[in-house]
């Protein structure tokens, strides 16, 4: 099983990794927190630094101008867009900055794994260990999303990079299992990283509905997280932007249109979830979750309209 970022998050954690560069130019603090670097899963030392960027940063993204054709207009965004992308990954190279996003990256996933962690009953330790293996992880996966989208690689360079990327993932699967050393433990694990997804949808829903006559009881949790997570694997998606194995991506994948057709389709499959939720909970239960479900596609789709803006232009 391999855990990755589906598309569409990666392109809004780069437009996200822009804020933070703005937030941290020009300001040399101390190092927040220390990157594990792909292969290197126990190195004390940071990446040496790169070499400055260039004086534009490229945030200019080019306008509509009524004398240049669509295509020429597109084709003058996505280069601007791809030098974006290509100051980044150097930018993030950086020890300052890289140190910086680590430690924003470890609290997030820290809040993503706490139920899991939770579970575990992991020691402080243990708990170090654990986030240091999925840090390691999802830096090789941001850092081979955002050279893919530079769209400056070789197919050799491609390929090299998609082989890595496979061994980061199997070398983390495989320490994960050792580190549990519990044959359940290491299948709850992997069920927590498949349901990412739904979890984060149910928990404002979990939320509201504690302390109430209408809260869900732990059956009840996990029988509605194992019906939206068949839902979503069932369901026929018309982009690939959904596909969590889905890493090796480029701007053209990012247009308005396969945005568009996203937004589409998490909108039936709520409209499926919803349907099949009525198996589970009860009628205060569902009421509460088609309201939560509404509001989560509300933000969602504000999120792929950021994303179609940033990347597509429009």
């Amino acid at each position: 099983m391999k855990k990755k970022l589906p598309a569409i998050l990666i392109g809004i954690a780069c437009i996200v990794l822009l804020a933070l560069y703005i937030g941290m130019s020009g300001r040399s603090g101390e190092s927040a927190g220390k990157q594990v670097q792909p292969g290197e899963i126990t190195a004390e030392t940071a990446p040496p630094a790169s070499p400055e960027p260039e004086d534009s940063f490229g945030f200019a993204i080019p306008v509509d101008e009524p004398e240049l054709a669509e295509d020429s207009i597109r084709d003058e965004r996505k280069e601007a867009v791809q030098r974006i992308m290509q100051n980044i990954s150097r930018l993030i190279e950086d020890p300052d900055i890289n140190s910086a996003l680590a430690a924003a990256q470890r609290a997030m996933m820290s809040a993503e794994y706490a139920d899991l962690i939770d579970f575990l009953n992991l020691t402080e330790e243990e708990e170090a260990y654990f986030m240091d293996l999925l840090a390691y992880r999802r830096s090789a996966q941001v850092s081979f999303a955002l050279k893919g989208l530079a769209g400056n690689l070789t197919p050799e360079e491609r390929a090299a990079m998609r082989a890595e990327m496979d061994e980061v993932n199997e070398a983390v699967r495989s320490e994960m299992e050792r580190f549990l050393n519990n044959p359940d433990d290491f299948a709850e694990y992997e069920y927590y990283e498949d349901t990412q997804t739904e979890r984060q949808l149910l928990s404002r829903l979990d939320r509201e509905l504690q302390g109430s006559d209408a809260a869900m009881s732990d059956e009840t949790y996990r029988n509605l997280l194992g019906l939206m997570h068949d839902e979503r694997s069932q369901f026929p998606f018309t982009t690939d932007l959904a596909d969590t194995d889905n890493l090796e991506m480029d701007l053209d994948q990012l247009s308005p249109e396969n945005l568009q057709m996203l937004s589409s389709d998490l909108r039936q499959l709520n409209e499926s979830i919803v349907n099949r939720a009525s198996e589970v909970l009860t009628p205060v239960q569902l009421d509460a979750f088609r309201k939560s479900m509404d509001t989560s596609l509300q933000r969602q789709t504000r999120q792929i309209e950021m994303a179609a803006r940033f990347f597509g232009g429009e």
